[in-house]
C-alpha cells in the first residue's frame, strides 16, 4: 500500500502510516502529499483551492507560488528532514494576496533564493503564517533577503530562523499587523529586521551578527511593542 510505508505522511486516520510503531503521532490531516500524490509541490499546490500540501523529507529544488489560495504548505518531518532549495532561479515561496486568516509555511528549510525582493519568502499583499521555518543562504538584490513582506494584512511567525541571507534578514511593508514570538535573525549582509510601517508585537527575539545592524523601525502610524529582544553584535549600534 503506497500510503503506508516508513516515508509516508502520518495523516490522522487512526492508523500508523509511516510505519513507526505510533498512530498519529504528528499527524496532518494532508488533502495532498508530495511525493505521493504529486511528483513536486507545484503541481500540488496547483490542484488546491484551499487545503493543505504535506511534503516529505528529502531536498526539492524549484520555486514554489502559492497565489492567492488559503494553502497550507507543511514539511511532514519538519526543517531538519525537508528542504526546499531555489537554485538561485527567484523567490522559493511566493505569497500573493491571500484573504485572512492567510497562508501556512511551516516545517521546512527554505534555501538559495536569488531575486530582488524577498529571496526566501515573498510575501506579497496577503495574510500569512509562518512556523518552525529555517530561511537561509538566500540573496536579495534589494531588501528582504530572508522574507519580504509588502502587505496591510496580519503577518505572524513563530519559531523561526533567518541565517546568513544577503540583502538583509527580513523586511515588512505595507502597514503589516505582525505578531512575531521566537525570532532569530543572525549573520546577515544587512540589516536583521527591518519594520517598515508595520504595526504589533515583537517578543522573544534575537537578532546578531548583522552587517548594518540588528534592527530598523520606521513609519509606524501605530505603536510596535517590544519583550525580550536581544541585539547584539551588529555591525552598527540599531
Amino acid at each position: 500500500d503506497p500510503a503506508l510505508n516508513p516515508g509516508a505522511a502520518e495523516v490522522c486516520d487512526g492508523i500508523d502510516n509511516d510505519c513507526d510503531g505510533v498512530a498519529d503521532d504528528d499527524c496532518f490531516a494532508c488533502d495532498l502529499s508530495v511525493p505521493f500524490n504529486y511528483a513536486t509541490i507545484q503541481g500540488a499546490v496547483d490542484a488546491l483551492t484551499t487545503g493543505t500540501v504535506c511534503v516529505g523529507p528529502g531536498t526539492w529544488t524549484g520555486l514554489v507560488d502559492l497565489a492567492d489560495k488559503p494553502l497550507r504548505l507543511v514539511g511532514i518531518e519538519g526543517a531538519g528532514r525537508t528542504t526546499l532549495d531555489g537554485d538561485g532561479s527567484g523567490s522559493v515561496v511566493t505569497v500573493g494576496a491571500v484573504p485572512q486568516p492567510g497562508a501556512i509555511i511551516e516545517g521546512l528549510t527554505i534555501e538559495n533564493g536569488l531575486a530582488d525582493y524577498g529571496a526566501g519568502i515573498n510575501i506579497a499583499g496577503g495574510a500569512a503564517l509562518l512556523a518552525r521555518l529555517v530561511v537561509r543562504s538566500n540573496v536579495a538584490n534589494v531588501e528582504g533577503g530572508g522574507i519580504f513582506a509588502a502587505t496591510p494584512e496580519s503577518l505572524v511567525m513563530a519559531d523561526v530562523d533567518v541565517l546568513g541571507n544577503g540583502g538583509g534578514g527580513i523586511w515588512i511593508e505595507g502597514g503589516a499587523e505582525i505578531d512575531i514570538f521566537r525570532l532569530r535573525v543572525e549573520d546577515s549582509i544587512g540589516t536583521g529586521l527591518s519594520l517598515m510601517g508595520a504595526s504589533g508585537t515583537v517578543r522573544a527575539a534575537s537578532l546578531t551578527s548583522n552587517t548594518e545592524g540588528g534592527l530598523v523601525e520606521r513609519y509606524t502610524s501605530s505603536p510596535l511593542e517590544f519583550e525580550s529582544v536581544l541585539i547584539a553584535g551588529n555591525d552598527r549600534l540599531t
